[in-house]
């Protein structure tokens, strides 16, 4: 059995192209269409949807949860409600935060896919044209720039001055320098 590659953002710039199976004019539309076939679009998973209900009640029958809740009956049986209340209580105000906290991070990956561009240039045997960006593959070579958006994890291969902004991914307030010999973008 071969060996797996390395990650591409490690390798040599001289080297991509190779691990990637593609070169400077691009993939050829056939090989594009195979790879698009072969791993899917280029879209971040849509989690499935669960009920409020169930989800805020996910909160309250996790491990920890569960444990609390015996602690509970137990400081009842022990003679000592206020006690019982109050573990109850943090359960609860636990279950809440939780819950909202769950709710923000959906919030948050539904606007990252709205941050996505919808159009992303890339070069297709040799020729540079817009495609939909659900339908960049691996391999293909895009070209960013100044203003343009990345529609998904790349490896710089040649750029001057470049710099990404990843408030939305890192919560960095001021750009962030990127070049071929400083890894992927």
């Amino acid at each position: 059995m071969a060996a797996p590659h390395p990650p591409v953002w490690t390798l040599p710039v001289a080297a991509i192209y190779g691990a990637l199976g593609t070169d400077l004019q691009g993939l050829s539309e056939a090989e594009a269409t195979h790879r698009l076939e072969q791993f899917g679009p280029n879209e971040l998973p849509t989690p499935a949807q669960r009920p409020f209900w169930l989800r805020f009640t996910d909160q309250l029958t996790h491990f920890m949860a569960l444990l609390l809740w015996v602690a509970g009956i137990l400081a009842f049986v022990a003679r000592t409600p206020a006690l019982g209340w109050a573990i109850w209580a943090v359960i609860l105000i636990n279950a809440v935060f939780s819950f909202w906290q769950e709710f923000q991070a959906e919030r948050a990956l539904a606007a990252l896919k709205n941050v996505l561009p919808m159009q992303v240039k890339v070069y297709r045997e040799g020729r540079l044209g817009q495609i939909p960006a659900r339908e960049l593959v691996r391999g293909d070579v895009m070209q960013l720039e100044e203003g343009d958006r990345i529609s998904a994890d790349a490896r710089l291969v040649s750029a001057e001055g470049f710099a990404a902004d990843v408030l939305v991914l890192t919560g960095e307030s001021l750009p962030v320098a990127r070049s071929p010999y400083l890894a992927r973008v």
